[in-house]
């Protein structure tokens, strides 16, 4: 029998699996025994960490985005439905509805986050 996963459980995977690398490489930044190169500068200057900064940025602002943009379409699309529905099924649109408010809304947060993260680390 497959086990199935609640929200929670998601939604901790996919924020942990967003949020840790950003947090690497915010510590990796910050601490100054940090492992250096053979110019001597720190991790916090190499291509890599101001790469993966601005990539940063430039994904936390196309999320948001095309998250909200496709957010609203999709309840957009369930409200038609929904009206379009009798009783029984209509119950079932509003549900899709509510999902679909709830994953735009958790988008442009997680949008927002990683913006407000990398800006803090100078991205």
């Amino acid at each position: 029998m497959k086990k199935k996963h609640g929200f929670k459980v998601l939604w901790q995977g996919a924020l942990g699996g967003l949020l840790l690398p950003l947090f690497s490489i915010g510590a990796a930044a910050d601490d100054p025994t940090s492992a250096t190169d053979a110019g001597g500068a720190n991790f916090a200057n190499s291509d890599i960490a101001t790469g993966t900064a601005n990539l940063l940025s430039d994904v936390s602002s196309w999320l948001v985005g095309i998250g909200l943009t496709v957010g609203t379409l999709a309840a957009v699309y369930c409200l038609i439905r929904k009206s379009m529905a009798d009783e029984v099924d209509g119950k079932m649109w509003n549900k899709r509805l509510v999902t679909a408010i709830i994953c735009a809304v958790a988008v442009a947060l997680v949008g927002g986050i990683i913006s407000l993260i990398s800006g803090y680390y100078g991205g």
